[in-house]
């Protein structure tokens, strides 16, 4: 099997927004020799979802069994659920794919009974077994569904290659014909970015000699801005809203007649839109229970990965399934073998103009005063340890010369640090939002994850509530006056 790459190691890689795949492709290669400290040759292809990339990595410049195979059977006989096998050289190889992945892929069976054994165990109903004449092997050639192919998966490699067709092969990454023309508009394009920045430096040098005189209007300019921002915040959908909404949406998972009944939800995650006034969307992942790891000592014929009562075999349609129920009802989702991203839509409306007006006011003094940070973190010790956060300068604003902006408000953030949080019962949650509404408060983020399992035996969750206290300040006139524009 001189052709064929023996040791390969396969993974599936997120793709970032904005994130061109040839950056991730020479990303992943560049991680992945770091750590084994030797050169690696790569094959990459995106996932059927289209948002994740493919990968496969061997330290041999080889072709790739398991791909040539899939594509092969996948364009011949249309089939993406089978169990391929053939004799090369006198060792026993074989392809086992389902739902166009490659579960697995042997190019020298160790224990060849059992691994076949644990393959046919493994293998759908409804999924197809092609057998080569030169396999020997009883359990195949004897298999119920058995059906038999002539062509060996080399003349297809030697066929691919007559032709002037691709064949899934391993290679440096900087063989990639989109990799080379990456580097290229990367080198001038830093040429053109370090020309710019000669270019503004001579313009900024200008502009400073000829003095301040624009200061004053600068500065009006800014504030103004400052006041509109300061209005943005004060209208924003109430924090108490928010955290009511995403409890609800919460409930409506666990309640749903899909999704309750075989998903354990693993974290929440909620971050405010960087732009406009929607409240986003609350993503929740959700795993499979996973069952006991089977007896090794178990005959072959036994073995079967069990998840949760869901028979691996049927993994693939309940994946089908799971993405045309939540498509019907508008939620998007990613799935993955064992876990499933859902977005659930947040419903908060934002404040009005007069509400936003009533919130205008200095800060407070007294830690009487419930907006006060002693009186928050008192009031929110039931719940975790409330953190003030401070904003280190970056050093590009440390290193600026002009003169400070008069700004409108002052912000304040703070960071709630959870333990035990009863999230889902709905007093727990609307104690909070309470606590939180009525006052010139912006939530930011929450964050939740399942927290081990108590002596008690109870589990709640833990993570972190970020959210801002936003005020005028009393030192700048007019800055409690109005909203921006009066």
């Amino acid at each position: 099997m001189s052709e064929f790459a023996r040791q390969v190691v396969r993974e599936e890689v997120a793709l970032a927004p904005l994130v061109p795949v040839v950056v991730a492709q020479k990303r992943r290669e560049k991680q992945l020799g770091a750590i084994l400290g030797a050169q690696v040759y790569c094959h990459f292809e995106r996932a059927r979802s289209g948002n994740r990339l493919r990968c496969a990595f061997s330290n041999e410049r080889k072709y790739l069994l398991g791909e040539t195979v899939r594509d092969w059977l996948a364009a011949d006989l249309g089939t993406e659920d089978f169990l391929w096998c053939e004799a090369l050289d006198d060792e026993l190889a074989y392809v086992q794919v389902a739902g166009g992945r490659i579960v697995k892929d042997v190019a020298q069976a160790q224990d060849p009974r059992r691994e076949v054994a644990e393959a046919l165990a493994r293998l759908d109903p409804e999924a197809r077994l092609f057998v080569h004449p030169s396999v020997a092997d009883e359990q195949l050639t004897t298999h119920s569904r058995r059906e038999r192919i002539e062509a060996s998966v080399r003349d297809r490699v030697s066929r691919q290659r007559a032709n002037g067709a691709p064949v899934s092969e391993l290679g440096p990454v900087v063989d990639i014909p989109a990799v080379r023309v990456w580097n290229t508009v990367w080198k001038w394009t830093r040429v053109a970015v370090l020309s710019a920045a000669g270019i503004a430096g001579v313009v900024f040098a200008y502009l400073s000699l000829r003095g301040d005189g624009e200061d004053v209007q600068t500065d009006q300019v800014t504030r103004q801005r400052s006041l509109t921002e300061y209005d943005r915040l004060l209208v924003a959908a109430d924090a108490g809203a928010l955290l009511t909404s995403l409890q609800a949406n919460y409930r409506k998972f666990l309640g749903d007649p899909f999704f309750g009944g075989r998903w354990r939800v693993a974290t929440m995650t909620w971050k405010r839109p960087p732009t406009g006034d929607a409240a986003g969307s609350l993503r929740i992942d959700a795993e499979l229970p996973r069952s006991p790891e089977p007896d090794p000592n178990a005959e072959p014929a036994a073995v079967a990965d069990v998840l949760s009562g869901v028979p691996w075999e049927e993994l693939a349609s309940l994946k089908r399934e799971l993405t045309g129920y939540a498509k019907a009802r508008g939620w998007p989702v990613v799935v993955g073998d064992f876990r499933v991203t859902a977005r659930l839509p947040v419903a908060a409306v934002a404040t009005s103009a007069a509400a936003g007006e009533a919130k205008r006011r200095p800060a407070p003094t007294s830690e009487r005063d419930r907006w006060h940070f002693r009186a928050l973190r008192r009031d929110l010790e039931a719940f975790g340890v409330l953190r003030q956060v401070v904003d280190q300068p970056g050093r590009r604003a440390a290193s600026r010369q002009s003169a400070p902006v008069a700004l409108s408000y002052q912000a304040e953030k703070y960071r709630l640090v959870l333990r035990g949080l009863e999230w889902a019962y709905a007093d727990a949650a609307r104690w909070l939002g309470d606590r939180l509404s009525g006052g010139p408060v912006v939530l930011d983020a929450v964050y939740l994850e399942r927290a081990p399992m108590a002596d008690d035996g109870r589990r709640g969750w833990r993570g972190s509530i970020e959210f801002r206290t936003v005020w005028c300040k009393t030192d700048v006139v007019n800055s409690c006056e109005g909203p921006a524009g009066d």
